[in-house]
Protein backbone atom coordinates (compact mmCIF):
# COMPACT_ATOMS: atom_id res chain seq x y z
CA UNK A 1 0.00 0.00 0.00
CA UNK A 2 1.48 3.38 -1.03
CA UNK A 3 2.58 5.76 1.63
CA UNK A 4 0.52 8.15 2.19
CA UNK A 5 1.11 12.47 2.33
CA UNK A 6 1.01 13.28 6.51
CA UNK A 7 -2.09 15.46 6.83
CA UNK A 8 -1.59 19.04 7.49
CA UNK A 9 -5.16 20.21 10.61
CA UNK A 10 -7.45 21.78 8.08
CA UNK A 11 -9.07 25.09 7.99
CA UNK A 12 -12.36 25.50 10.18
CA UNK A 13 -15.42 27.07 10.73
CA UNK A 14 -15.93 27.53 14.41
CA UNK A 15 -19.69 28.28 14.22
CA UNK A 16 -20.59 29.93 17.24
CA UNK A 17 -18.44 32.56 16.63
CA UNK A 18 -17.88 32.81 12.68
CA UNK A 19 -14.73 32.72 13.14
CA UNK A 20 -11.99 30.56 11.43
CA UNK A 21 -10.00 28.46 13.64
CA UNK A 22 -7.29 25.34 13.04
CA UNK A 23 -5.91 22.96 16.12
CA UNK A 24 -2.20 22.91 16.70
CA UNK A 25 -0.85 20.76 19.52
CA UNK A 26 -4.23 19.79 21.09
CA UNK A 27 -5.06 23.67 21.06
CA UNK A 28 -7.39 25.54 18.84
CA UNK A 29 -6.39 29.02 17.56
CA UNK A 30 -8.62 31.01 16.19
CA UNK A 31 -7.73 32.94 13.14
CA UNK A 32 -10.33 36.12 12.17
CA UNK A 33 -13.10 35.87 9.85
CA UNK A 34 -14.06 33.12 7.68
CA UNK A 35 -12.72 32.80 4.88
CA UNK A 36 -11.39 35.83 5.07
CA UNK A 37 -7.71 36.69 3.34
CA UNK A 38 -6.13 37.45 6.42
CA UNK A 39 -7.48 34.80 8.21
CA UNK A 40 -5.82 32.73 5.12
CA UNK A 41 -3.16 34.22 5.35
CA UNK A 42 -2.49 34.13 9.23
CA UNK A 43 -3.56 30.01 9.04
CA UNK A 44 -0.65 29.69 6.30
CA UNK A 45 1.48 31.31 8.80
CA UNK A 46 0.38 29.06 11.71
CA UNK A 47 1.09 26.04 9.79
CA UNK A 48 4.60 27.12 8.17
CA UNK A 49 5.63 27.31 11.62
CA UNK A 50 4.44 24.28 13.17
CA UNK A 51 5.84 22.35 10.53
CA UNK A 52 9.16 23.84 10.73
CA UNK A 53 9.12 22.99 14.28
CA UNK A 54 8.75 19.31 13.75
CA UNK A 55 4.64 19.94 13.68
CA UNK A 56 5.11 21.35 16.83
CA UNK A 57 4.53 25.04 17.67
CA UNK A 58 7.40 26.40 19.53
CA UNK A 59 6.83 27.36 23.21
CA UNK A 60 5.35 30.62 23.64
CA UNK A 61 7.81 32.59 26.37
CA UNK A 62 5.56 33.47 29.86
CA UNK A 63 8.00 36.28 30.93
CA UNK A 64 10.25 38.45 29.55
CA UNK A 65 13.53 37.13 27.66
CA UNK A 66 16.70 38.31 29.63
CA UNK A 67 18.79 40.91 27.22
CA UNK A 68 21.41 38.84 25.41
CA UNK A 69 25.19 40.13 25.99
CA UNK A 70 27.37 40.88 23.94
CA UNK A 71 29.77 37.82 24.84
CA UNK A 72 26.79 35.48 24.31
CA UNK A 73 26.35 37.21 20.55
CA UNK A 74 30.16 36.72 19.94
CA UNK A 75 29.99 32.81 21.16
CA UNK A 76 26.57 32.39 18.90
CA UNK A 77 28.11 33.92 16.30
CA UNK A 78 30.94 31.87 16.40
CA UNK A 79 29.41 28.32 16.58
CA UNK A 80 27.27 29.82 13.45
CA UNK A 81 30.49 30.75 11.28
CA UNK A 82 31.90 27.17 12.24
CA UNK A 83 29.00 25.11 10.77
CA UNK A 84 28.13 27.89 7.85
CA UNK A 85 31.60 27.67 6.32
CA UNK A 86 32.58 23.75 7.40
CA UNK A 87 32.43 22.77 4.11
CA UNK A 88 35.18 25.62 3.06
CA UNK A 89 38.77 24.42 2.24
CA UNK A 90 39.66 27.66 4.04
CA UNK A 91 37.80 26.90 6.99
CA UNK A 92 41.12 27.31 9.43
CA UNK A 93 41.88 30.94 7.78
CA UNK A 94 38.30 32.05 7.89
CA UNK A 95 37.69 30.97 11.70
CA UNK A 96 41.29 32.91 12.54
CA UNK A 97 40.11 36.14 10.80
CA UNK A 98 36.63 35.81 13.03
CA UNK A 99 38.47 35.08 16.73
CA UNK A 100 40.47 38.44 15.41
CA UNK A 101 38.03 40.77 15.18
CA UNK A 102 36.11 38.96 17.90
CA UNK A 103 39.05 39.35 20.39
CA UNK A 104 38.77 43.43 20.90
CA UNK A 105 35.23 43.41 20.90
CA UNK A 106 35.00 40.85 23.59
CA UNK A 107 37.33 42.42 25.71
CA UNK A 108 35.96 45.92 25.18
CA UNK A 109 32.09 45.37 25.18
CA UNK A 110 31.44 41.91 26.19
CA UNK A 111 29.66 42.36 29.70
CA UNK A 112 27.35 44.65 28.22
CA UNK A 113 23.58 44.16 26.35
CA UNK A 114 24.20 43.57 22.86
CA UNK A 115 21.37 45.48 22.25
CA UNK A 116 23.32 48.69 23.64
CA UNK A 117 25.75 48.32 21.28
CA UNK A 118 25.61 51.43 19.02
CA UNK A 119 27.36 53.23 16.18
CA UNK A 120 29.56 54.76 18.59
CA UNK A 121 30.78 51.95 19.88
CA UNK A 122 31.58 50.16 16.98
CA UNK A 123 33.98 53.33 16.16
CA UNK A 124 35.34 52.85 19.86
CA UNK A 125 35.59 48.81 17.96
CA UNK A 126 37.90 50.41 15.08
CA UNK A 127 40.15 52.60 16.85
CA UNK A 128 41.47 49.66 18.98
CA UNK A 129 42.00 47.82 15.66
CA UNK A 130 43.63 50.70 14.53
CA UNK A 131 45.80 51.00 17.96
CA UNK A 132 46.74 47.24 17.31
CA UNK A 133 48.80 48.28 14.44
CA UNK A 134 46.23 46.33 11.69
CA UNK A 135 46.29 47.72 7.79
CA UNK A 136 43.48 50.13 6.60
CA UNK A 137 42.29 46.93 4.77
CA UNK A 138 42.01 44.61 8.12
CA UNK A 139 40.31 46.84 9.59
CA UNK A 140 37.89 47.61 7.20
CA UNK A 141 37.16 43.85 7.39
CA UNK A 142 37.39 42.91 10.75
CA UNK A 143 34.13 45.90 11.08
CA UNK A 144 32.64 43.73 8.27
CA UNK A 145 32.60 40.71 10.28
CA UNK A 146 30.94 42.64 13.71
CA UNK A 147 28.37 43.73 11.12
CA UNK A 148 27.97 40.24 9.90
CA UNK A 149 27.78 39.25 13.64
CA UNK A 150 24.77 41.46 14.57
CA UNK A 151 23.05 40.90 11.48
CA UNK A 152 22.62 37.01 12.40
CA UNK A 153 21.92 37.80 15.61
CA UNK A 154 19.07 39.75 14.20
CA UNK A 155 18.03 36.05 12.74
CA UNK A 156 18.49 34.53 15.81
CA UNK A 157 16.30 36.51 18.07
CA UNK A 158 19.12 38.17 19.68
CA UNK A 159 18.67 41.75 18.93
CA UNK A 160 16.41 44.17 17.51
CA UNK A 161 16.66 44.60 13.59
CA UNK A 162 17.09 48.61 14.30
CA UNK A 163 20.41 47.64 15.97
CA UNK A 164 22.04 45.93 13.37
CA UNK A 165 20.61 48.51 10.60
CA UNK A 166 22.60 51.73 12.64
CA UNK A 167 25.77 50.06 12.47
CA UNK A 168 25.62 50.00 8.43
CA UNK A 169 25.89 53.71 9.10
CA UNK A 170 29.44 53.29 10.07
CA UNK A 171 31.29 53.70 6.78
CA UNK A 172 34.62 52.52 5.49
CA UNK A 173 37.75 54.12 5.99
CA UNK A 174 39.94 55.45 3.93
CA UNK A 175 43.26 57.14 3.22
CA UNK A 176 43.75 60.11 5.11
CA UNK A 177 40.81 59.83 7.31
CA UNK A 178 42.79 57.50 9.61
CA UNK A 179 46.08 56.09 11.04
CA UNK A 180 46.47 52.76 9.77
CA UNK A 181 48.74 52.14 7.37
CA UNK A 182 48.05 50.86 4.08
CA UNK A 183 48.77 47.68 2.41
CA UNK A 184 51.65 47.36 0.57
CA UNK A 185 51.01 47.17 -3.00
CA UNK A 186 52.24 43.65 -4.08
CA UNK A 187 54.73 44.20 -7.39
CA UNK A 188 55.29 42.30 -10.10
CA UNK A 189 59.53 39.89 -9.23
CA UNK A 190 61.81 40.77 -12.15
CA UNK A 191 62.97 37.91 -13.48
CA UNK A 192 66.80 37.73 -12.73
CA UNK A 193 65.14 38.02 -8.98
CA UNK A 194 63.41 34.90 -10.08
CA UNK A 195 66.75 33.15 -11.57
CA UNK A 196 69.23 34.11 -8.75
CA UNK A 197 66.68 31.90 -6.59
CA UNK A 198 66.48 29.25 -8.25
CA UNK A 199 69.86 27.64 -7.16
CA UNK A 200 69.32 27.58 -3.95
CA UNK A 201 66.17 25.91 -3.40
CA UNK A 202 65.25 21.74 -3.69
CA UNK A 203 63.70 20.54 -6.98
CA UNK A 204 60.33 20.68 -5.99
CA UNK A 205 60.10 23.91 -4.98
CA UNK A 206 62.33 25.35 -8.06
CA UNK A 207 59.37 23.32 -10.39
CA UNK A 208 56.83 25.50 -8.72
CA UNK A 209 58.66 28.67 -9.12
CA UNK A 210 58.82 27.79 -12.74
CA UNK A 211 55.42 26.66 -13.05
CA UNK A 212 53.85 30.06 -11.34
CA UNK A 213 55.94 31.67 -13.46
CA UNK A 214 54.73 30.63 -16.45
CA UNK A 215 50.89 29.78 -15.78
CA UNK A 216 50.36 32.27 -13.44
CA UNK A 217 48.41 29.68 -11.06
CA UNK A 218 47.65 30.39 -7.23
CA UNK A 219 50.17 29.27 -4.88
CA UNK A 220 47.19 26.87 -3.29
CA UNK A 221 46.60 25.53 -7.29
CA UNK A 222 50.68 24.97 -7.90
CA UNK A 223 50.99 22.98 -4.47
CA UNK A 224 47.54 20.57 -4.79
CA UNK A 225 48.57 19.65 -8.58
CA UNK A 226 47.78 16.00 -8.84
CA UNK A 227 48.36 13.73 -11.73
CA UNK A 228 44.29 12.54 -11.58
CA UNK A 229 43.45 16.54 -12.27
CA UNK A 230 45.74 16.38 -14.86
CA UNK A 231 43.48 16.43 -18.75
CA UNK A 232 46.49 14.63 -20.56
CA UNK A 233 44.86 13.93 -24.12
CA UNK A 234 45.15 16.76 -26.16
CA UNK A 235 48.58 18.64 -27.26
CA UNK A 236 47.82 21.47 -24.26
CA UNK A 237 47.14 19.96 -20.87
CA UNK A 238 44.27 20.73 -19.11
CA UNK A 239 44.64 21.22 -15.23
CA UNK A 240 41.63 21.64 -12.50
CA UNK A 241 42.61 21.93 -9.75
CA UNK A 242 40.48 20.14 -6.91
CA UNK A 243 40.02 23.07 -5.04
CA UNK A 244 40.59 26.66 -5.50
CA UNK A 245 39.67 30.59 -4.10
CA UNK A 246 36.45 30.48 -6.07
CA UNK A 247 34.67 27.47 -6.33
CA UNK A 248 32.33 28.95 -3.61
CA UNK A 249 30.78 30.95 -6.03
CA UNK A 250 30.30 28.08 -8.42
CA UNK A 251 33.05 29.28 -11.12
CA UNK A 252 35.52 26.74 -12.49
CA UNK A 253 38.64 26.93 -12.53
CA UNK A 254 41.27 25.61 -15.62
CA UNK A 255 44.42 26.40 -16.20
CA UNK A 256 46.12 25.41 -19.68
CA UNK A 257 49.48 24.38 -19.04
CA UNK A 258 51.36 24.58 -23.19
CA UNK A 259 54.66 22.71 -23.73
CA UNK A 260 57.39 24.85 -21.09
CA UNK A 261 54.88 23.64 -17.76
CA UNK A 262 54.51 20.05 -19.31
CA UNK A 263 58.14 19.94 -19.17
CA UNK A 264 58.36 21.31 -16.05
CA UNK A 265 55.93 18.42 -14.65
CA UNK A 266 56.64 15.42 -16.43
CA UNK A 267 59.33 14.81 -13.62
CA UNK A 268 57.29 14.64 -10.58
CA UNK A 269 53.79 12.47 -12.67
CA UNK A 270 53.98 9.80 -10.31
CA UNK A 271 52.03 6.02 -11.37
CA UNK A 272 49.76 6.41 -8.49
CA UNK A 273 47.43 9.51 -9.47
CA UNK A 274 45.96 10.31 -6.88
CA UNK A 275 49.68 11.42 -4.82
CA UNK A 276 50.93 15.28 -5.04
CA UNK A 277 53.30 15.44 -7.86
CA UNK A 278 55.64 17.93 -5.25
CA UNK A 279 55.72 15.90 -2.11
CA UNK A 280 58.51 17.89 0.80
CA UNK A 281 59.59 14.45 2.35
CA UNK A 282 61.07 13.54 -0.75
CA UNK A 283 63.09 17.07 -0.98
CA UNK A 284 64.29 16.76 2.93
CA UNK A 285 65.46 12.80 1.93
CA UNK A 286 67.41 13.93 -0.61
CA UNK A 287 69.08 16.64 1.13
CA UNK A 288 69.80 14.52 4.20
CA UNK A 289 71.39 12.19 1.95
CA UNK A 290 73.45 14.50 -0.14
CA UNK A 291 74.96 15.88 3.06
CA UNK A 292 75.97 12.62 4.67
CA UNK A 293 77.43 12.55 0.89
CA UNK A 294 79.43 15.14 2.07
CA UNK A 295 80.36 14.62 5.41
CA UNK A 296 83.80 15.06 6.55
CA UNK A 297 83.59 13.16 10.06
CA UNK A 298 81.78 9.75 10.24
CA UNK A 299 78.42 8.75 11.72
CA UNK A 300 78.95 7.57 14.27
CA UNK A 301 75.80 5.49 16.46
CA UNK A 302 75.55 7.88 19.18
CA UNK A 303 74.51 10.79 15.75
CA UNK A 304 72.04 8.30 14.90
CA UNK A 305 70.62 7.93 18.44
CA UNK A 306 70.41 11.70 19.07
CA UNK A 307 68.70 12.30 14.95
CA UNK A 308 66.04 9.61 15.80
CA UNK A 309 65.10 11.19 20.08
CA UNK A 310 65.05 15.06 18.06
CA UNK A 311 62.93 13.32 15.31
CA UNK A 312 60.24 12.14 17.98
CA UNK A 313 60.52 15.25 19.99
CA UNK A 314 59.36 17.20 16.45
CA UNK A 315 55.26 17.81 16.00
CA UNK A 316 54.06 15.45 13.40
CA UNK A 317 53.50 17.68 10.27
CA UNK A 318 52.05 17.02 7.30
CA UNK A 319 54.73 15.62 4.38
CA UNK A 320 52.13 14.44 1.42
CA UNK A 321 52.33 18.09 -0.29
CA UNK A 322 53.70 21.61 0.34
CA UNK A 323 51.16 24.28 2.37
CA UNK A 324 51.71 27.96 1.20
CA UNK A 325 53.61 28.50 4.21
CA UNK A 326 56.00 25.93 3.99
CA UNK A 327 56.62 27.03 0.16
CA UNK A 328 56.59 30.61 0.72
CA UNK A 329 59.31 29.81 3.85
CA UNK A 330 61.07 27.97 1.17
CA UNK A 331 61.28 30.97 -1.02
CA UNK A 332 62.29 33.59 2.03
CA UNK A 333 65.31 31.30 2.83
CA UNK A 334 66.49 31.29 -0.56
CA UNK A 335 66.35 34.74 -0.75
CA UNK A 336 68.29 35.38 1.77
CA UNK A 337 71.39 32.69 0.76
CA UNK A 338 71.16 34.89 -2.90
CA UNK A 339 71.13 38.19 -1.80
CA UNK A 340 73.53 38.33 1.48
CA UNK A 341 74.58 41.63 3.07
CA UNK A 342 77.50 43.29 1.72
CA UNK A 343 78.78 44.04 5.18
CA UNK A 344 78.12 40.68 5.91
CA UNK A 345 80.05 39.66 2.41
CA UNK A 346 83.19 41.23 3.37
CA UNK A 347 83.61 40.36 6.89
CA UNK A 348 83.47 36.58 6.19
CA UNK A 349 85.80 37.02 3.13
CA UNK A 350 88.17 38.61 6.28
CA UNK A 351 87.53 35.72 8.13
CA UNK A 352 89.03 32.28 8.12
CA UNK A 353 87.01 29.56 7.47
CA UNK A 354 86.65 27.97 10.51
CA UNK A 355 85.60 31.14 12.65
CA UNK A 356 83.13 31.89 9.83
CA UNK A 357 80.37 30.47 11.48
CA UNK A 358 80.60 32.18 14.84
CA UNK A 359 81.59 35.39 13.27
CA UNK A 360 78.26 35.23 10.99
CA UNK A 361 76.06 34.77 14.35
CA UNK A 362 77.68 37.32 16.34
CA UNK A 363 77.16 40.12 13.54
CA UNK A 364 74.08 39.18 12.34
CA UNK A 365 72.99 39.66 16.10
CA UNK A 366 74.64 42.94 16.26
CA UNK A 367 72.94 44.16 13.76
CA UNK A 368 70.09 42.38 13.28
CA UNK A 369 67.78 45.62 12.18
CA UNK A 370 69.93 46.81 9.59
CA UNK A 371 69.77 42.80 8.25
CA UNK A 372 66.21 42.49 8.94
CA UNK A 373 65.45 45.90 6.34
CA UNK A 374 67.99 44.23 4.24
CA UNK A 375 66.10 41.02 3.77
CA UNK A 376 62.58 42.53 3.81
CA UNK A 377 63.74 44.18 0.57
CA UNK A 378 65.59 41.70 -1.02
CA UNK A 379 62.78 39.07 -0.49
CA UNK A 380 59.98 38.05 -2.41
CA UNK A 381 56.43 35.31 -2.56
CA UNK A 382 54.97 33.13 -4.31
CA UNK A 383 52.33 35.91 -4.67
CA UNK A 384 53.96 37.86 -6.71
CA UNK A 385 54.72 35.27 -9.57
CA UNK A 386 51.30 35.41 -10.42
CA UNK A 387 51.77 39.15 -11.12
CA UNK A 388 54.89 39.07 -12.73
CA UNK A 389 52.92 36.31 -15.22
CA UNK A 390 49.89 38.78 -16.02
CA UNK A 391 52.21 41.49 -16.15
CA UNK A 392 54.14 39.92 -18.98
CA UNK A 393 51.15 38.43 -20.81
CA UNK A 394 49.41 42.04 -20.44
CA UNK A 395 52.17 43.71 -21.57
CA UNK A 396 52.33 41.06 -25.28
CA UNK A 397 49.20 39.86 -25.44
CA UNK A 398 46.72 42.01 -23.79
CA UNK A 399 44.39 42.94 -20.18
CA UNK A 400 41.90 41.11 -21.96
CA UNK A 401 44.57 37.69 -22.39
CA UNK A 402 45.41 38.29 -19.08
CA UNK A 403 42.13 38.08 -17.54
CA UNK A 404 41.34 34.90 -18.78
CA UNK A 405 44.41 33.30 -17.89
CA UNK A 406 44.83 34.34 -14.49
CA UNK A 407 40.90 32.98 -14.33
CA UNK A 408 39.52 36.39 -13.22
CA UNK A 409 36.12 37.20 -13.98
CA UNK A 410 36.58 41.33 -14.44
CA UNK A 411 39.30 43.21 -15.63
CA UNK A 412 39.26 45.22 -12.33
CA UNK A 413 40.85 42.17 -10.79
CA UNK A 414 43.08 41.39 -13.50
CA UNK A 415 44.11 45.35 -13.19
CA UNK A 416 45.72 44.26 -9.57
CA UNK A 417 47.38 41.33 -10.74
CA UNK A 418 49.15 42.86 -14.25
CA UNK A 419 50.86 45.89 -13.75
CA UNK A 420 50.48 48.36 -16.53
CA UNK A 421 53.76 49.12 -19.16
CA UNK A 422 54.99 52.50 -18.59
CA UNK A 423 57.32 52.14 -21.33
CA UNK A 424 55.02 53.06 -24.09
CA UNK A 425 53.86 56.22 -22.27
CA UNK A 426 57.57 57.48 -21.79
CA UNK A 427 58.25 57.15 -25.22
CA UNK A 428 55.55 58.97 -26.49
CA UNK A 429 56.31 61.86 -23.70
CA UNK A 430 60.34 61.51 -24.80
CA UNK A 431 58.92 62.69 -28.19
CA UNK A 432 55.65 65.18 -27.49
CA UNK A 433 56.27 66.02 -24.11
Amino acid sequence: MPNRKPKVPSYRLHKPSGQAVVTLDGRDHYLGPFHDRQSRAEYDRLVAVWLHNGRRLPPVATEEPVAATVNELILMYVRYAEEHYATRRTTADIMRHIKAAMSPLRKLFGPEPAEAFTPLKLEALRRAYVAEGWTLGTVNDRVKIIKRAFSRAVVEGLVRPDVSKALEEVKNLRRGETSARGPRKVRAVPEEHIAAVLPHVTPPVRAMIELQNCTGMRPTETCIMRGCDLDMTGELWIYRPAFHKTEHLDIEREVTLGPKAKEIIKPFLRKNLEEYLFQPAEAVEADRTKRRQNRKTPLWPSHLARYRRRRKQRPAVQRDRYTVDVYRRAIERACRQAWLHPEEVALLAQTPEKRRYKVRAQWRRANRAKLTAWNREHTWTPHQLRHTCGTRIRREFGVEASRIVLGHQHVAATEIYAERDTAVAKTVMAKLG
